[in-house]
């Protein structure tokens, strides 16, 4: 995987929801990326962008069919120390 860190351009990436969650966190490396995909969900879209060295994360839901949901994702909660 390090050495995908390093490509230019745009990558659509579809997968199976358990995956998903593994990939965007190997990129992005922070808590903003959700621990899990919902079986439920099928209208959203997670965008990981490459800017300069790091990477940032967002969630794009498509809202195109009637009972799609807004909200994203919740975010992984960092362990309380």
């Amino acid at each position: 995987m390090p050495a995908n860190r390093s490509l230019d351009g745009r990558v659509p990436v579809c997968w199976r929801h358990e995956a998903q969650p593994a990939l965007a966190d190997e990129l992005v490396q922070r808590p903003d990326v959700p621990g899990h995909w919902p079986d439920e969900r099928f209208n959203l879209v997670w965008i990981v962008s490459r800017e300069g060295p790091s990477w940032t994360f967002s969630q794009l839901p498509q809202l195109l069919l009637p009972g799609d949901r807004a909200q994203p994702v919740p975010r992984r909660v960092p362990a309380r120390r």
